[in-house]
């Protein structure tokens, strides 16, 4: 494997010196850095330029003639990067020693997998570790996951995964149904081939107040099944899921060599949403006990909690609906 790390920034000179150096310091060094800069104003562009001239791998550096906002900076990072595999980097985490390593070893014992994520680290803005973990994935071990056999709904976020560059150089990402770019990454992967999730942690999260992501809390599992709101939430799924169908629809004349891969996602995907669309059913505000049964059983009948790998939602989601039949108020 010979990676690529396609780095997005935007005004991250406070924390950008760390994650340079990390990268300096890989067991196993990238074949280059690329970044796409988003118009910063602070010392951003000095600092790479600065690091360019000693890093001992070539670094290219663009700036943006207009601000795209972060995903379609880093896709187009992307872009421009030259070998199989592209690592995407945040400008404020810092990433362990063994990283690239790490994926190379796990990425060659499974040729098949198209994208590779590890754990992290949470430490907070000056690397002190909190005592938390970001487990997504969660795997005790090593675990390779067969392609479409996974829900989309929690990917891993960008700076943990490595990924094949056919994903951003085969699939155009100017009509992607789903904005930010790691989600999209994640879900092209896991809809045309296999992913492999890795239990060790392989960088440092760095937590601090201008973070884009944060996490957020987690609502009790009975409360959440007794909220009315799951109705917009599936509902809302369900749309995202059939315009990820239609996505793979119109890619199918142009898709080559992912020609059957894409249409079983595509006719998967179709049937999600529509299982997604009656589910909604259940959690509808008012909605009596009989009428919840009586589409539970209707989606008993035509497979809805089938395997994800066979267009249903997973025996999961069918004890959480038949908890809302019967709890629901």
């Amino acid at each position: 494997m010979r990676f690529s790390i396609a780095l997005a920034t935007f005004n991250g000179a406070r924390f950008l010196a760390d994650q340079l150096e990390s990268f300096r310091a890989q067991h196993l060094l990238p074949s280059e850095l690329v970044v796409c800069d988003d118009g910063s104003t602070d010392g951003t562009l000095e600092l790479l330029h600065q690091f360019a001239l000693n890093a001992p791998f070539p670094v290219r550096v663009e700036r943006n003639e207009r601000r795209l906002g972060v995903s379609d900076n880093f896709f187009r990072a992307a872009s421009l990067c030259q070998y199989d595999w592209i690592l995407y980097s945040d400008q404020d985490d810092v990433w362990l020693p063994e990283k690239l390593l790490g994926i190379s070893q796990a990425g060659s014992r499974h040729p098949s997998a198209l994208l590779v994520a590890h754990q992290a680290i949470v430490v907070d803005d000056r690397l002190n570790q909190t005592g938390d973990r970001l487990n997504v994935p969660s795997v005790s071990r090593p675990t390779l996951v067969r392609a479409r056999s996974l829900r989309v709904w929690h990917p891993p976020l960008g700076f943990t995964i490595g990924f094949d560059a056919r994903l951003v150089r085969d699939f155009p990402v100017h009509s992607r149904p789903i904005t930010p770019h790691d989600r999209w990454t994640f879900v092209l992967a896991t809809s045309v081939g296999d992913v492999l999730f890795l239990p060790q942690p392989l960088a440092l999260y760095r937590r601090h107040a201008s973070n884009l992501t944060q996490f957020t809390p987690t609502v009790p599992l009975v409360r959440s099944l007794r909220q009315p709101g799951n109705a917009g939430a599936f509902l809302e799924e369900g749309e995202v899921i059939r315009q990820v169908s239609e996505y793979f629809d119109r890619c199918q004349q142009a898709a080559g060599p992912w020609r059957g891969a894409v249409e079983q996602a595509r006719y998967l995907y179709s049937r999600q949403a529509a299982m997604l669309l009656t589910r909604a059913q259940l959690c509808r505000s008012g909605s009596g006990l009989l009428r919840r049964a009586s589409t539970y059983v209707r989606m008993l009948l035509i497979g809805a909690y089938g395997r994800n790998s066979r267009g249903g939602l997973g025996w999961r989601a069918g004890v959480k609906d038949l908890v809302r039949v019967l709890l629901a108020p």
